[in-house]
């Protein structure tokens, strides 16, 4: 198995900009569970805060639950 070579700088600008999962999975051609252990790894590095990544994670959890209402709502309207 031949390993990637990620630049980090760009990675972690992105992290810090905002960019989805979904997104960083498709621009690095990582698999989710790649994504993980690259995020864990910059941690372990000294590279990104744990902080930082909880934040990410809150944040991509409240746009999931967002998504989850929003897409209720929608439903409701159909029926």
């Amino acid at each position: 198995m031949v390993k990637r070579v990620i630049q980090a700088n760009k990675f972690i600008a992105d992290i810090r900009s905002g960019t989805t999962d979904l997104q960083l999975v498709e621009k690095y051609k990582v698999s989710p569970r790649g994504l993980d252990s690259l995020l864990r790894h910059l941690v372990e590095s000294g590279l990104i805060t744990e902080r930082e990544l909880e934040e990410r994670e809150q944040f991509t959890d409240s746009l999931i639950i967002r998504s989850f209402l929003e897409s209720r709502r929608e439903i409701k309207v159909i029926n």
